[in-house]
Parts: structure tokens; C-alpha cells; sequence
């Protein structure tokens, strides 16, 4: 373990032996040390960076400051230009070189290895001389740096071209994208984009940070199929007004697109249901319409349709359409549900059954049952009245058998002798009330009977008088049916 750290240790001081390799003040108060005072750049990248180590060699702290050199059209940057060093302690000086705005490209420079002989910053050619003068209250030394201009050789400008998704449908975005080389200034590209008869322009200024631009184009509505594209790009060549073209081709697939545009409304009331389908195609290729309703039986026969019979089907109480819309074409289908000849036929068919559950249900009689010759007192109050029940077969052309049943509260009595015409076959009395029952047989239509009699309250109830409803059972081909007729409440 101890051999390879020492071995670190010799390698270190190796690479900084050799980083720094030219010392300056050897054995002074301090020493410096720099990589090299000769630097070469050139003309299309002025700035640059150089470092050099100064050592304090003297048995006390030192105090250290760096003067910068004054040269016209140059700024010169220390990391720092001030401070402290402790015996043998070392610190390491970054020296930053920034042409500022006072550079003069127009001086012809002599300098001891060549001469200036253009005036243009393409061209430049020069050197500049850089002492920096490091300070100490015991020493001061001074070095320079050297600096030569020299013009680099650039390689032209160049483009490529990159495609992405070669398979495409309308409406779908085509993206490419145009590769910059040799980008060293900023570099104006004319674009245009050939897809069938379909142009597209485009503008870019092409950097040396920013080289690559994508693009992308929106694919228009075209059939399905192969389709050639072609890229053409002109860019300025060269300071005159000359330029150079790359042309670019490649070829894409555009698929199917299949879109409907279905716009539907719906109109219903009681008697019509109406709907309007509008179907347009905006897709490539020509596409069926499908469209289904449910209809029952009914609905089905009174539904019409404006397209043929061959676009339409009803099965299984579903009206199913079928329609091809061609490429850019539209289609109207109308539906018409006519409700009101349904609800025709339905009223007829519930008035004959209503009429006929009538005719046999309804009372075949005519009856015309009251109460009259009121006679009162004001201290006893109602004490007698009279009763008339009239009754007439009006329907049937025989009522074998009707029977009548006529109720009433105990405390009325019939006044004897008062019946007229016919008498109740049966009197019954239970713990409330009278029942007096008529029964008549083969009774013909048009045949009628009067009843009559007084009642008489003869235990002198006061209020009113309200009789029950007089019961009436007829039978008309075997079947018998109940009526009831109500009487009229008779007021004190």
C-alpha cells in the first residue's frame, strides 16, 4: 500500500513537472512557474486561458500582487491579483486573454516572424506581447506571454438531412430534421418542402450552438399510397451574393384515414319522431355508414325512409342502415316515425273494446229512482215521504231474470196500503235495517214497471234521511250482473 502512494505521489509531481515546465526566479524570495511563454491561436477564437504556479521559497510569509498588463483591445483576468503565501506554500494563477470592442483589425502589425497583409478579421494575422509583473516588498519580477494570430483553414459548410416516421395518414405530422456542419457563423437556410403539389417554405438561421432544426410539416389530404418528397435548401456561399443548393429526396407512405362527420337531430313529439342524419366523409378512402335504431313491430310499419330499400333492413326489432360515403361526399338520411297512425289504429281498436266491455257490462235498464211528498215537522221532523222507483230495459232484447233490492233504516216503516202496482216478494228485516226484494222474470226490451210507496218515521228521528242505494241484479244470457242507483239525501 505504501509503494503505490508514493508512486501517486512521484506521478503528481511528474504531471506538474511537466505542466509547468519552464521556471522563472529560481531560488528567489519565490519562483514561478509556467507552461510556456509562446502561444499560438487563432483569428476565429481570440480568447484563451494560460496558468502559471507561483511558490513562496522565503522562511517567512510573503505578501504577493500581480499587476496586469496595459495592451490596447485586450482584457487581462487573474483568478486572483492579491494575497499570502506561507513558506513553501504554492498557489496556482489562472490568466484569462478577452479581445475587448477597441480590437483593431485594420493595424498592420510587424512583428519579428511575419507581417500583416489583410485587413479582415478572416484573414488576421499578428502577435501581441503580455509582461505581467508579479510584486513582492523584497523582489519583483516580470514575464511575458507571447502571443501569434494565425488564420485557420475552415472546412465549408455543409448540410444532412434525418427523416423520421416514413408512415403517415392526413393530418398527421411529417418531422425531418437539417443537420448543420461547419456551422462557424450564423448561416441564413432557405427550406421548401415538395409532397405531391403541395409547397412548403421555411426559414432558419443555422449557428454554431444551435445547427440542427426540425421540422415539421402537416400531411394533406392524399389518397392512400407511395408519394416522392423532396427538400430543397439554399444557403449563401461564401461574402459575395452567390449560393449553394442541396436537394433532398425521399419518399413516404400515406395511409388510410377513415373520418366521418355525423351531425344528427332529432325532432319527437306525440305523433312523429323524425331524424336527420347528415354523414360527410373527410377521410381518403370510401367508408360505410352504419347507423341503428331499435323499433318494435308497430313502429317498423309506420316508418319511412328517403334512401333505397337496399341501404336498410329491419330485423329482430332493429332498423339497421348500411351507406357507402364516397371521398369528400356528403349523405342525408331521414327518418320518419309516424306515431299518429299508430295511436289511430290503437284508438280504434280500444274503442271497439272498450264499446264492446260496455255493452255487455253496462246496466241494460233505464231507472229513475226519487223521492218526493215530503211531509216535516218542526218539532218530529221528516215524518213521511214517498218513493218512486221507474225502471225500462233500453238495451237487451231479454233480461231473463232482474231483481230489485230496496233498503232501509230501521226506524222507517212502510204506511199500508200505500204500494202501488206491485208488492215486494220478500220482506227481511235484520238488526239495522228492511230489505224488500222484487223479482221479475223475461223481462223484454222496451218493457218497463213503476214501484211506488210511503215510508213513515214513526219514531220521530230527528236529521237528515239518507236511504242506501237501491240494488239492482240482472241476468242476460245466463251471466248475471249487480247495479247500484243512489237516492238523494233528504235534508230536515
Amino acid at each position: 500500500m505504501k509503494k503505490k502512494k508514493i508512486s501517486f505521489i512521484f506521478l503528481l509531481l511528474f504531471l506538474i513537472g511537466v505542466a509547468f515546465g519552464l521556471t522563472i526566479n529560481e531560488g528567489g524570495v519565490y519562483e514561478l512557474n509556467i507552461d510556456k511563454e509562446k502561444i499560438n491561436i487563432f483569428n476565429d477564437q481570440l480568447n484563451f486561458k494560460e496558468s502559471f504556479v507561483i511558490t513562496n521559497n522565503y522562511n517567512n510569509k510573503i505578501f504577493i500582487k500581480l499587476i496586469k498588463p496595459n495592451v490596447s483591445g485586450w482584457e487581462v483576468r487573474f483568478s486572483e491579483d492579491a494575497f499570502y503565501l506561507n513558506p513553501n506554500e504554492k498557489k496556482l494563477i489562472d490568466v484569462e486573454f478577452l479581445p475587448n470592442d477597441n480590437f483593431d483589425y485594420s493595424l498592420n502589425i510587424i512583428t519579428e516572424d511575419f507581417i500583416k497583409i489583410s485587413q479582415d478579421n478572416s484573414n488576421y494575422l499578428g502577435s501581441y506581447n503580455f509582461p505581467i509583473k508579479v510584486v513582492n516588498d523584497i523582489q519583483n519580477v516580470t514575464f511575458s506571454y507571447k502571443v501569434f494570430i494565425d488564420k485557420r483553414e475552415k472546412p465549408p459548410v455543409d448540410f444532412t438531412l434525418i427523416t423520421y416516421e416514413k408512415n403517415v395518414t392526413p393530418f398527421d405530422s411529417f418531422r425531418f430534421s437539417i443537420v448543420g456542419k461547419n456551422i462557424f457563423n450564423d448561416t441564413e437556410a432557405i427550406v421548401k418542402f415538395y409532397l405531391d403539389d403541395n409547397v412548403y417554405d421555411f426559414k432558419k438561421i443555422f449557428t454554431p450552438k444551435e445547427y440542427v432544426h426540425i421540422f415539421e410539416v402537416k400531411i394533406p389530404m392524399l389518397k392512400p399510397g407511395f408519394y416522392n418528397v423532396k427538400i430543397d435548401l439554399i444557403s449563401p456561399e461564401g461574402e459575395g451574393n452567390s449560393f449553394k443548393n442541396w436537394v433532398f429526396n425521399d419518399k413516404i407512405y400515406v395511409g388510410t384515414y377513415k373520418n366521418l362527420e355525423v351531425i344528427e337531430n332529432l325532432d319527437k313529439n306525440f305523433f312523429l319522431t323524425k331524424r336527420e342524419i347528415e354523414v360527410k366523409n373527410n377521410g381518403n378512402i370510401n367508408t360505410t355508414y352504419k347507423y341503428s335504431i331499435d323499433l318494435n313491430f308497430l313502429e317498423n310499419l309506420v316508418t319511412s325512409l328517403n334512401i333505397k330499400e337496399d341501404y336498410y333492413s329491419y330485423n329482430s326489432g332493429k332498423l339497421n342502415i348500411e351507406k357507402v360515403v364516397g371521398v369528400g361526399g356528403k349523405e342525408s338520411i331521414v327518418i320518419k316515425t309516424n306515431y299518429w297512425v299508430y295511436y289511430l289504429v290503437f284508438v280504434i281498436i280500444l274503442g271497439l273494446v272498450l264499446g264492446y266491455y260496455f255493452r255487455v257490462n253496462s246496466n241494460p235498464l233505464y231507472i229513475d229512482n226519487k223521492v218526493y211528498h215530503i211531509v216535516k215537522s218542526l218539532n218530529e221532523g221528516i215524518k213521511s215521504l214517498k218513493v218512486k222507483i221507474e225502471f225500462e230495459n233500453i238495451k237487451e232484447k231479454e233480461i231473463e231474470m232482474l231483481e230489485l233490492i230496496f233498503r232501509m233504516p230501521l226506524y222507517l216503516s212502510i204506511k199500508e196500503g200505500s204500494f202501488t202496482l206491485v208488492e215486494p216478494k220478500k220482506v227481511l228485516k235484520s238488526n239495522t235495517q228492511y230489505k224488500m226484494i222484487w223479482k221479475f222474470k223475461r223481462f223484454e226490451k222496451g218493457e218497463s214497471r213503476i214501484l211506488g210507496f210511503t215510508l213513515v218515521n214513526n219514531k220521530g228521528i230527528l236529521g237528515d234521511i239518507k236511504l242506501p242505494d237501491l240494488e239492482i241484479i240482472v241476468r242476460v244470457n245466463g251471466r248475471e250482473r249487480k247495479y247500484y242507483k243512489s237516492f238523494s239525501t233528504i235534508k230536515n
